[in-house]
């Protein structure tokens, strides 16, 4: 990401620049009460969301939601840079805390208030937590989570009963810890969808 010299990339750069800093005091591993907090690689995350927009995939307007959102890296990434309007939802009440403070940081750098984040606190399979907000879980069309076969299948049935039968609504998207990074899991309700494989892999209605 870094050595493309766009206002994207450098704006990318600053990014991984700060939390990269904050890895270097306080770690990248936390226990949760529901889980782990292991951050996602912001270059590969950003890699496979604009071949994602690329490929039209993701719109310039989409809505997206990062699933257990730690302390704010990946939303701070996808509004500021990508310009998506972007939710997380975070567990951990101290994360959570701390990922107010990252957003409070960038608040500077951004031209519109209107497009900062908004970091929820609750769990992100419960509709309440987006109720207390005043939003609702249907009203995104990506969803991230870092790789976790339990939360996925969880996601997925949360999906699909959110969702008009036969109408594509939301893509669900899994971060890989690994090389192959972003990882586009179903959209949903889609019934004739096949896998391509590209350094992100992502999904192809249709056929390959």
């Amino acid at each position: 990401m870094c050595r493309v010299h766009k206002p994207q990339a450098i704006r990318g750069c600053i990014i991984e620049d700060y939390f990269a800093q904050q890895d270097m005091g306080d770690g990248v591993y936390v226990v949760t009460g529901v889980g782990e907090f292991v951050p996602s690689s912001l270059s590969r995350v950003y890699r496979g969301l604009m071949q994602l927009m690329d490929e039209g995939f993701i719109g310039r307007d989409a809505t997206f939601l990062d699933a257990g959102s730690g302390d704010g890296r990946v939303v701070v990434l996808t509004s500021f840079v990508l310009g998506l309007m972007s939710y997380g939802v975070e567990y951990d009440e101290t994360l959570w805390q701390r990922s107010l403070t990252n957003v409070n940081f960038f608040r500077r750098f951004y031209q519109d208030a209107a497009h900062l984040p908004m970091v929820l606190w609750g769990d992100f399979c419960d509709e309440e937590t987006y109720t207390r907000f005043g939003t609702r879980f249907t009203v995104f069309d990506v969803v991230f989570y870092y790789a976790n076969n339990y939360h996925n299948a969880i996601l997925s049935a949360r999906l699909s009963e959110t969702s008009p039968i036969g109408h594509l609504t939301t893509l669900l998207l899994q971060f890989f810890p690994g090389t192959s990074g972003l990882w586009p899991i179903e959209e949903v309700a889609a019934t004739a969808a096949s896998w391509n494989h590209a350094h992100f892999s992502y999904l192809r209605k249709g056929g390959p």
